[in-house]
């Protein structure tokens, strides 16, 4: 049902693109190209309900997703489509948004059911404190600033497209691990605290450098801008594979997300300030 669902919504894409082909002449061959791959890739997805071998299954469901992703590179690479920067950048600051909302509702489920049993620890509290300024943290630093620019001027526009891919996944796994982290803090999940404080660790990592590298080859940031996303990274890895209980690497990651914010404020005012008689006179 899922693949019918999807190729039902494709193979609509695939008319519209037609359709755009008839009606947009300069950029028929663009038009074309997405159409054509589009219906390659869904008839590939649909073959591969007849593949009963896992390990093949496994395999072609990567090599499917490569080409899914391929699609609009090979369609743009001669005359890319025009679009709205303002309304790109809006659509996927708004998908960010839902992410991190199923980021909140998995823990709020989460802590709901401990509440149930009435049974809080200090691991418990110190996790819950974490999480928190892990969601404001990185909430702020992807909202600090507008992405507008980035989206009309950088010279990689599809840079900003793919990377958010990696984005939305290191913010899911972040609520994944802090909603296992619940478990761990209760003691009612089978794995041990090391395992998920890694996963989290990783997914902080891969959202801040992704994040930071947006920026630096938007053209917005110098590549001096990216150290302080290296740092923060490193710092939040080294914490996760420490063998700290799970509440402990959590609040402990949250206070380093939430310090890497505040300086980075500080920073935005000094040079605010600095400006200003430059202005002025």
């Amino acid at each position: 049902m899922a693949v019918a669902g999807y190729a039902v919504m494709r193979f609509a894409m695939v008319c519209l693109w037609l359709r755009a082909a008839q009606q947009d002449g300069p950029r028929r061959g663009t038009a074309v190209r997405y159409a054509i791959g589009i219906t390659i890739v869904q008839l590939l997805w649909i073959a591969r309900l007849w593949i009963h071998d896992g390990t093949l299954t496994t395999t072609t469901y990567f090599v499917f997703m490569a080409c899914e992703l391929a699609v609009p590179v090979w369609a743009e690479r001669r005359r890319p489509t025009p679009y709205h920067p303002h309304h790109i950048a809006e659509r996927y600051s708004l998908f960010t948004i839902i992410v991190l909302g199923e980021v909140v509702l998995a823990i709020v489920q989460a802590i709901q059911g401990v509440m149930e049993e009435g049974h809080f620890s200090a691991d418990l509290v110190m996790l819950i404190v974490g999480a928190l300024l892990i969601i404001f943290s990185i909430w702020w630093m992807y909202f600090k600033r507008e992405h507008v620019d980035i989206v009309e001027s950088s010279e990689l526009p599809m840079l900003f497209g793919y990377g958010h891919l990696i984005i939305f996944a290191a913010v899911a796994g972040i609520g994944a691990a802090l909603a296992a982290g619940v478990d761990v803090a209760q003691h009612v999940a089978h794995v041990q605290a090391l395992p998920i404080a890694i996963a989290l660790s990783v997914g902080v990592a891969l959202y801040l450098l992704t994040l930071g590298i947006i920026h630096v080859v938007g053209g917005h940031e110098p590549m001096r801008e990216l150290l302080p996303a290296v740092v923060v990274s490193v710092a939040c890895l080294g914490i996760g594979f420490s063998p700290l209980p799970i509440g402990a690497s959590t609040l402990l990651i949250g206070v380093v997300l939430a310090l890497a914010a505040g300086h980075a404020v500080h920073s935005n005012l000094r040079r605010a300030q600095l400006a200003e008689p430059a202005v002025a006179h």
